[in-house]
């Protein structure tokens, strides 16, 4: 009785993308951490300022001012 074996030739691919992760993965935690935090500071400053605003200030105003104050306390963050 003849029995063939077939190799099977293992690839390289997945050896190569979990050493990218594992170099990328902590860059990209150590920024994406301080981005959600932001966001999610900037995002209740807007609730906090639509539910507290005066009758004559429109919502537009508010999102855009809050939007502006994110991302120039992101750029300062970046700089540092």
């Amino acid at each position: 009785m003849y029995r063939a074996s077939f190799r099977l030739q293992k690839s390289n691919v997945i050896g190569y993308s979990s050493k990218a992760a594992s170099i990328f993965k902590p860059l990209f935690y150590s920024g994406a951490m301080p981005v959600g935090k932001e966001v999610l500071k900037t995002g209740s400053n807007k609730i906090t300022d639509i539910l507290n605003k005066e009758p004559e200030k429109p919502v537009d105003d508010i999102f855009k001012n809050r939007f502006v104050e994110g991302k120039n306390s992101l750029v300062e963050k970046i700089k540092r």
